[in-house]
């Protein structure tokens, strides 16, 4: 049996990893895959966020969670997997891309996937969002190859199996 989780959505992801752990049998694997930031090599995140910061702010009132991208630290990922009991733990960062269409496909991507960023952005003034959708579209061209853009999207998968010490 595996499970695999989104820590990223939840309130207390160490929570649900060591209920993962409980409900697993002996040799059961749990796994989870979450988005690398901006200083792992995130270029859309850095993109998105680096606008946000220059037009708007980045302190905005969220539901409770963690930092967005705590799980992708192998340092965090290795404690909270351990903590839970888990053993033989890996992780492995996976280098991901994406060619939108157009520029306008960034927002498009935004708004129907990336829930912590979309609340950010809907908490803006009107004024806000609008320069920072203007400076998104202006600094696109920078990740342009070949005729189309190319973010990089880098994830940290994490893998454990539970095995009673």
């Amino acid at each position: 049996m595996a499970i695999k989780s989104r820590v990223l959505h939840l309130e207390h992801p160490e929570s649900a990893i060591r209920e993962a752990w409980r409900v697993l049998k002996e040799g059961g694997r749990y796994s989870y895959a979450t988005w690398c930031g901006p200083d792992q090599g995130g270029e859309y995140f850095g993109l998105l966020m680096g606008a946000i910061r220059k037009h708007g702010t980045l302190n905005v009132p969220l539901p409770p969670v963690p930092p967005a991208f705590k799980y992708a630290d192998e340092n965090e990922a290795h404690t909270a997997l351990t903590n839970a009991g888990f053993r033989t733990l890996r992780t492995k960062k996976i280098l991901l891309t994406w060619h939108p269409s157009g520029p306008e496909e960034i927002f498009e991507l935004l708004y129907k996937s990336i829930v912590r960023l979309t609340l950010v952005l809907e908490t803006q003034t009107e004024e806000a969002r609008a320069r920072i959708h203007e400076e998104v579209l202006d600094r696109a061209g920078k990740y342009r190859v070949n005729d189309r853009l190319n973010f990089t999207f880098p994830v940290v998968l994490a893998t454990a199996e539970k095995r009673n010490p």
